[in-house]
Parts: structure tokens; sequence; C-alpha cells
């Protein structure tokens, strides 16, 4: 691509022959620069605005949707912005073949997801005294048809369905990418909800629930009478 170079404003000398200071215009990503003097051109030096950092993100039903996060240094082509969000969880397999998950055991069912897994040597629990294995596992869910709502300060983009909580939020562009530890904003879906019960008879049975952000994996689904756990079919 062509681009059509863009002078600077408001230029002033700082020191004599030495240094000088201007407007730069709006942008993003890395840039090229050039000092022209008196007809005279200098070497090109290169310029990087400002990473783009989150300050909050908007939830999101299970079914996915628009979400819209705001933050700072948010600007440029829409199509060239890029979002996803990620967890980690470990599932620790112990030797009788039993799966423990230390955090809740979140997964989704989109087209838009990758996982990928890494296994640590055996360990010996205090408590059991017997050898497991720990499993990290990374969830990716890539958003997209992100949209720029007032520049430099937000962005909406449609997240795919999915389920869980405390997601690590990544927008970029051009390679320039927010940092997600700092920024410290996390996206979740939204918690489930109860409209309504088809209740069983005093004998036990089938139980109907109707609500909303169930997802669609009944192994993810928990749930609970009086602290017992229900068997789903």
């Amino acid at each position: 691509t062509e681009w059509t170079p863009v002078a600077c404003s408001l230029v002033t000398i700082l020191a004599p022959h030495a240094s000088l200071s201007c407007i730069a215009p709006q942008g993003y990503g890395t840039k090229s620069i050039m000092v022209i003097v008196g007809g005279l051109s200098s070497n090109v030096g290169w310029i990087s605005y400002a990473h783009p950092s989150v300050l909050s993100i908007s939830s999101s039903s299970t079914t996915g949707g628009p979400i819209i996060i705001r933050g700072l240094n948010i600007f440029g082509p829409t199509s060239l912005w890029h979002m996803h969000i990620n967890r980690t969880y470990e599932t620790v397999i112990d030797i009788d073949g039993g799966i423990v998950l230390p955090n809740d055991n979140t997964t989704s069912s989109s087209s838009n997801i990758t996982s990928s897994s890494n296994s640590t040597s055996p360990s010996s629990p205090s408590k059991r005294h017997v050898l497991s294995s720990t499993s990290s596992t990374t969830i990716i869910i890539y958003a997209h048809n992100c949209t720029m709502i007032i520049p430099h300060a937000s962005l909406s983009c449609h997240i795919p369905a999915g389920i869980g909580k405390n997601y690590l939020v990544h927008i970029s562009i051009e390679g320039h990418q927010n940092d997600p530890e700092t920024d410290s904003i996390l996206f979740s879906y939204n918690s489930p909800s109860v409209f309504a019960l088809s209740p069983p008879s005093a004998r036990g049975g089938g139980l109907t629930i109707y609500g909303n952000n169930f997802g669609t994996d009944p192994a993810a689904i928990k749930v609970t009478m009086v602290g017992l756990h229900a068997p789903l079919s």
C-alpha cells in the first residue's frame, strides 16, 4: 500500500540545530518519519504510536453477540483490529483415572475456538499419596466483525457462543497489542438464570428447568438440590 505523507504541525525549535518538536497527527502502529530542512531530507526514522489498553469490557450471553471494549489508543481501520479472549485451567488426573479440576471446568463449543494442552511431570499430592499428572489447557475464543464506536475510546466486536468467566482480553492492530496482565480486565459470559421449573413427583424423577445462559455442554453443568448434585441425562 502506498501511503500519502502527512505533515506534523506546530514545529518548534527546542535547541538550535539539535532538537525540535511538533504535533503528530492521529495514527496507529509503527510509521516512518523524515525531517526536511531547506529541501534536504534526513534519513528515515521510525516511531510507534502507543499501544492500546483495555479499561472495561461488557459481558455477553452464552449465545454470543456484540460486546463493547472501552480503552485508550483504540484507533485505526476496523478491518485491521483483532480481538480474542483466553483462559487457562489445570486438570489433575490421579492414578485411579479420576479427574479433578482445581478451577471451574469451563469449556465451549464453537468453531471459532482452539485449545492446546501441556502436561507437567507427575507429582504426589500430600493427602492421597498417589501419583498424578497435571495438564494445562488454554481456551481461545476469537471475536469478529469489530467496528469503531468512538475513535480512540471504544470498539464493538461480536463474540461467539461460549461459557465461563475470567477470560483475559486481547486487542491489537498491526502487531500493537494491549498487555492483558497489566490491564487486569477480565471477560465473563453471563451467569445462568432460572425462569421456571417443571418439578418431579415426591418419588423423584425428571426435572425440567427453563432459563437462559445454560450453554450447550451437559458436562459443564451442575444442578444442585439441597447441596446434592443431580445427574444430567
